[in-house]
């Protein structure tokens, strides 16, 4: 039937809605049958051409002239299809219907269809939700389905309930990280892998597909280990060989692996591995052929032993085996010929070219913190014969142990250990007898800071009179939970029960202490110390007194009028003069927890009389490393960091009268970024050596150094002076591991340049090489300084970060360090080197 046509009266309310484009559109025709019309929204004069193929049919209504302004139409007969013509004749298919279907789009005539609203945007916390719903409506069907016994339905929610976990799993989990499979194969470029809390029964076998190529074996507890959906990654492109890097770095705690493959072994290069919180319960063989390994923690396991070879591990600095099950510590195993077992080889027929395993001579030589807390372990299975040389710390707490004596003798002989930790366990006060340490030939514990026996029988005049022979004082109340807040030449002993103390509460008692001494001391006719004799002071003091006898004044402000003219006298007088006594006014700077004293940054001289800072920062000295006044402190023996920013009123060092040698023992990290120092500061002229040379000389256990934004230049960064910076020196100097000169006005670096072409020389003899060993610098800034030549020698310099930008130089140019870092910039400069 003929779709009837609108009348001229409602024919434009009838029109579909024009767009507001002025391209033409395409409609089909009414009455046409394949004609296709061209409607322009805009009236144009008719078309006009002869060809009698261009006439209208018979059968199509013609349409009268109106006022309305409707869209002209072009009707052009579409090609006859000889597929249709051949199914039905044209006379016998009704000419309202085309033969095809066209888009919605073409149908300009048709009345418009309601189409439905579209839904917002979902965000990112929505969609996942979503997934989150779906997998689990899935699921529940399946499980329902498979309850019933019905098989077809069952195998079809099967299917679904798959492709939704493979399509889940392999875009992410539920907190929004990348798929396992995504992991691995950025750790290709990275060297870093993080697998943890993904509750994997063992490490995946695309890890040794995707890094190393090899296909591991089934393990015994995981016969069916989950597959991983390979979807590949359009999003990253794939890494290329030259981007690759060695895997270092493996995190996979807080998983469910209850195995590790032997083929673990071939990644030689790891030195990281967290296996805390899994269910193992014993290693392969083959995890001691990880002889790069540095840092290892098995803690949280079901490990009832270690690997035969396990305790010849070469650079193992870092071991937790803490929870666990250990009943023994063998460190003499793989060295004792009863009970040596014969070493693995790493070498295989898909790996001929694998370097060969070097283990170590003696037990765990670097091994510097052993945790074996929350063990099974006995005095008496503790090799204690073998112990590592350079063991720091040692914790046994929650252990058996018993009779600890012959363990203790032996402890007793370690030079570096430092914290010994054994609260919990069956210690009694025979394990203490009174000539426990009195055969013994040197020292006993000639480091040791902290001894935990809490929580134990033991009783406290046993351990005195046991301990009676050490050089360190033995002190029962001090904290133990830091070595660093100890103080020197005092060993730390927590025994019986516990009792946590607050540090404010034992510095009172310790307050209140020395007080009484002072009285009894007084009472018992010791005379007091003669106060030191004082210029008189100037006439804003003579005006301070005449105040204070007319009762003007108060007590607070007679001490800040006195300081303050104190002051006034010593800066016109031209003498710097410091106080011996204890500072009160540091006290507020010092920060306990950190162990840091930070002073404030100079305010600068006022210009109207009157003004300046708080009374507190008035009274502290204007130089910017007021060590005479610091090293009085009582915290000074402590002291890890100083910060001295920004104090640039006076650039200068006020040393103690007994200056040439080393003060602050403990001192790690100095900042004086923002001082104004030269080259020589009064205090530490040139005579003294320099600024540089000073500060070396002063502070021997100094590791981090920023000098930043000052005025030094190149001739204070002599040879001489780098060599007290960036070397170890046996008991005399910690060395250098950062250097900070950034923003200063270097325009060489020819004493860096000789230090390297003189110590890292391939022609270098063994003094040069025992020299070596002990460089410790590994960061170094020189940004933002007048560096008009990068020397090539400074290529042999084993940094592990190298700032250069912001100099003078242009050759390297800025792409050699922006694209490949530090590496790349060293690379370059030794072929520079090569070239020359």
């Amino acid at each position: 039937m003929n779709r009837p046509l609108p009348s001229p009266n409602n024919r434009s309310s009838n029109l579909p809605k024009l767009s507001k484009s002025r391209l033409p559109v395409l409609t089909q025709s009414a009455g046409a049958g394949t004609g296709v019309r061209l409607a322009n929204p805009h009236p144009i004069p008719p078309l006009i051409d002869p060809s009698p193929r261009l006439a209208p049919s018979p059968s199509t209504p013609r349409l009268r002239k109106t006022s309305v302004a409707r869209p002209r139409t072009i009707s052009t007969p579409a090609k006859p299809s000889s597929l249709s013509s051949a199914r039905a004749p044209s006379s016998e298919r009704p000419q309202t219907k085309s033969s095809s279907k066209s888009p919605a789009r073409f149908r300009a005539n048709e009345p418009e269809r309601a189409t439905p609203s579209k839904s917002p945007a979902m965000n990112m916390k929505e969609a996942i939700a979503l997934k989150r719903a779906e997998a689990k409506k899935a699921i529940a069907v399946q499980k329902n389905f498979a309850t019933r016994g019905d098989s077809s339905a069952s195998g079809g929610i099967e299917n679904t309930s798959q492709t939704i976990s493979e399509t889940f799993t392999a875009e992410g989990d539920d907190l929004g990280r990348p798929s396992i499979r995504q992991t691995i194969e950025r750790a290709r470029s990275s060297g870093s892998l993080n697998i943890a809390s993904r509750d994997l029964p063992c490490l995946p076998s695309a890890l040794f597909e995707i890094h190393l190529s090899v296909t591991p074996g089934k393990l015994a507890s995981v016969p069916d280990e989950p597959p991983l959906p390979v979807i590949p990654d359009k999003s990253s492109d794939p890494t290329t060989w030259y981007e690759q890097r060695d895997l270092t770095f493996l995190r996979a705690r807080n998983n469910q692996i209850v195995e590790i493959q032997t083929e673990i072994s071939l990644f030689g290069s790891l030195k990281t591995i967290d296996l805390q919180n899994n269910r193992l319960t014993s290693l392969p063989d083959s995890f001691a052929d990880l002889t790069s390994l540095v840092n290892l923690d098995l803690s949280h396991n079901a490990l009832t032993s270690l690997p035969p070879h396990f305790f010849s591990l070469p650079s193992l600095s870092n071991l937790d085996i803490s929870h666990n099950s250990l009943v023994t510590l063998p460190f003499r195993m793989p060295f004792d010929p009863a009970t040596k077992v014969p070493a693995s080889r790493r070498q295989s027929s898909d790996f001929f070219l694998a370097p060969a395993i070097v283990r170590a001579t003696r037990p765990l030589p670097l091994l510097a913190s052993l945790d074996a807390s929350h063990n099974k372990i006995v005095a008496s299975a503790i090799h204690h014969d073998a112990l590592p040389a350079e063991l720091k710390t040692f914790n046994l707490a929650h252990n058996p142990l018993d009779d600890i004596a012959e363990l203790l003798i032996s402890l007793s002989t370690l030079s570096q250990l430092v914290e010994l930790r054994m609260s919990n366990c069956n210690i009694y006060d025979t394990s203490f007898p009174a000539t426990l340490f009195s055969l013994a030939d040197a020292p006993a514990f000639p480091k040791l800071v902290v001894l935990d026996l809490g929580e134990t029988p033991v009783t406290q005049a046993v351990i005195s009179s046991a301990f009676s022979t050490l050089t360190q004082t033995l002190d029962f109340e001090a904290p133990i939970g830091d070595t660093r807040a100890v103080v020197t030449g005092t060993l730390a002993i927590a025994v019986g029960k516990r009792i946590v103390r607050e540090s404010w509460e034992i510095e009172a008692d310790r307050h209140v202490q020395r007080l009484r001494e002072r009285r009894s001391a007084a009472n018992l006719g010791g005379s007091p110390a003669p106060a030191q004799p004082h210029d008189p002071l100037p006439i804003a003091g003579e005006r301070c007194d005449i105040n204070v006898e007319r009762g003007s004044l108060s007590e607070g402000t007679i001490c800040i009028a006195g300081a303050k003219a104190a002051e006034r006298a010593d800066e016109e007088a031209g003498l710097n003069v410091l106080p011996t006594a204890s500072h009160p006014a540091l006290e507020r700077y010092w920060d306990i927890h950190t162990l840091t004293l930070t002073l404030p940054p100079s305010t600068g001289r006022s210009l109207r009389r009157g003004a300046g800072g708080t009374a507190t920062e008035d009274m502290l000295p204007r130089a910017t490393l007021p060590l005479a006044l610091i090293t009085t402190q009582p915290f000074a023996d402590t002291l890890r960091a100083l910060d001295l920013r920004g104090r640039r009123a006076e650039p200068a060092f006020f040393l103690p009268s007994c200056s040439g040698g080393s003060f602050l023992p403990r001192l790690e990290t100095l900042n004086l970024e923002g001082c104004s120092l030269s080259d020589a500061v009064p205090g530490a002229g040139s005579a003294d050596g320099g600024t540089v040379y000073v500060l070396t000389q002063l502070f021997p256990s100094l590791r981090n150094l920023e000098l930043a934004y000052n005025n030094l230049t190149g001739a204070a960064l002599t040879r001489e002076v780098l060599e007290q910076l960036s070397f170890m020196r046996n008991g005399a100097r910690a060395g250098l591991r950062r250097l900070g000169l950034c923003g200063n006005k270097i325009e060489e670096l020819n004493g860096l340049r000789e230090l390297a072409q003189v110590v890292f020389n391939e022609e270098g003899g063994d003094s040069v090489a025992s020299m070596r060993s002990g460089w410790t610098l590994e960061e170094l800034d020189v940004r933002e300084n007048s560096i008009a030549v990068l020397p090539g020698e400074l290529g042999l310099l084993p940094l592990d970060l190298f700032l250069v930008d912001a100099n003078l130089f242009r050759v390297p140019p800025r792409r050699v360090w922006e694209r490949e870092g530090t590496k790349g910039l060293l690379m370059w400069l030794q072929g520079r080197l090569r070239s020359q």
